[in-house]
């Protein structure tokens, strides 16, 4: 256990308060610098993350693999707001930060000691960017989260982003056929940098806004969210977009009906000054 969570936790294991204070840690974790982290040795069908996740769910056999995962969790906020919406989905939460991660832990292990609640949710450490295809095999997922990730606003630190090119080819192998991958934010730049890269990628397609608003994780992505949550306090703007991953039919015909080695056209809504006159 850690020694920062020393003190904090009953004999057992149970957690006596969770709380954010006991994970201070940075703000933002470097992805390209976490060689710490490794992946899994099992292959991907194998690593199942059940019984060392949750014990208690896996005893009721009411899902075999984990179908919804929030990249980047933080502290966990959709995990605790999703288990109830989607009760019989195995979900993971993947966090980069040691301490973070510690604390989703604790959160989760209290909120199923209090009202046996959580019991489909668990957390993972990992880098994501790297290691992700080592955790799922194709087509395993059904719902993907990508909930107010790292801007990243230099250009030169744009190729760490969680949504490119690349990385989409990696979310379409994971995501089946019919999947959903959501995208919030409330930096308006970044937002029309995931739809464009997300729109330019022939294994997705943008749900309309009038029926992203009905589907049920929205709201809980929203509000249930620290960053939203924050975002709220300050009344700023929260941008959400949601896409289907297409079969391999309709993204092959996808493919052949658009200029794929074209880069995506993105709307800056800021305007960078590249020359200062101050005479």
């Amino acid at each position: 256990m850690p020694a920062w969570c020393a003190g904090r936790v009953r004999a057992g294991g149970m957690p006596r308060r969770v709380s954010c204070s006991l994970a201070r840690t940075k703000h933002v974790h470097t992805s390209c610098a976490a060689s710490h982290l490794v992946a899994p040795r099992t292959h991907a069908r194998k690593h199942t993350l059940r019984r060392a996740h949750a014990p208690a769910y896996c005893t009721a056999c009411r899902a075999k693999y984990v179908e919804m995962a929030d990249v980047g969790c933080g502290f966990g906020g959709l995990l605790m707001g999703m288990y109830p919406v989607l009760p019989s989905t195995l979900m993971l939460g993947m966090e980069i930060r040691p301490k973070v991660t510690e604390y989703v832990r604790l959160r989760i292990l209290a909120q199923r000691n209090k009202d046996g609640g959580a019991s489909n949710a668990s957390v993972l450490m990992t880098n994501a960017m790297k290691f992700l295809p080592h955790f799922f095999f194709k087509g395993q997922l059904s719902k993907m989260f990508f909930c107010f990730p790292d801007p990243h606003f230099k250009k030169a630190n744009h190729k760490r982003r969680i949504i490119t090119t690349a990385l989409l080819d990696e979310y379409a192998y994971c995501i089946r056929e019919g999947g959903i991958l959501y995208t919030i934010t409330d930096v308006r730049d970044l937002h029309n940098w995931m739809v464009a890269h997300c729109k330019a990628h022939p294994m997705f397609e943008r749900i309309p806004d009038e029926l992203a608003e009905a589907d049920p994780c929205v709201p809980v992505m929203r509000t249930y969210t620290e960053e939203g949550q924050k975002v709220a306090r300050n009344k700023g703007m929260k941008f959400v977009a949601i896409f289907r991953r297409r079969s391999d039919a309709e993204a092959e015909a996808a493919a052949a009906s658009m200029d794929f080695w074209e880069p995506p056209v993105i709307e800056y809504e800021h305007i960078r000054v590249t020359d200062r006159n101050y005479a």
